[in-house]
């Protein structure tokens, strides 16, 4: 099997075509699709035995859309992991980019968070220290860059 991305080989084939032994390309990587396994189960809007029960074209555009747009943010922004949340909704979290000057925080890492319902998302950016305990917060608004500083008890400092 050629080098295709997840999504494309989703879109193009159904989730009943999909076998433990297939493999998929997620940026450079190969990976088993058991991998990815909870990726499809948990998808979207009540996971692929839904998906597969579903009665209607419509219900089944919807899933398949909804698997396609997940399996988009996750290989956009899942990096370091994914996980559903009790909302229903997706939180995808980036690799902990290594922090460039010495001391207490570790690194910074993006998370983006999708609600399958409303497809709505919202992006920012964690800080991490040592322990990896998320100690700035920066959300993606597209304006002006707002900062959010908190100690190590997780009680709010500052903003700036």
């Amino acid at each position: 099997m050629g080098t295709i991305s997840a999504t494309k080989y989703i879109s193009n084939n159904s989730a009943a075509q999909i076998g433990s032994d297939t493999k998929i390309f997620i940026g450079n990587t190969v990976t088993d699709v058991d991998f990815y396994e909870n990726a499809f189960s948990a998808v979207l809007l009540g996971g692929a035995s839904k998906l597969g029960a579903a009665k209607t074209g419509a219900n089944l555009s919807t899933n398949g859309a909804n698997l396609s747009r997940h399996l988009g943010q996750l290989e956009k922004y899942g990096q370091g992991g994914f996980k559903e949340l009790q909302n229903g909704r997706f939180r995808y979290y980036g690799n902990v980019t290594p922090a460039s000057t010495p001391g207490e925080m570790i690194g910074r890492r993006v998370v983006r968070e999708w609600n399958p319902t409303n497809s709505g998302t919202r992006t920012w950016m964690e800080t991490l220290d040592g322990a990896g305990t998320i100690r700035i917060v920066r959300p993606e608004t597209g304006g002006t860059k707002v900062h959010f500083m908190f100690d190590k008890s997780l009680n709010f400092i500052k903003k700036w």
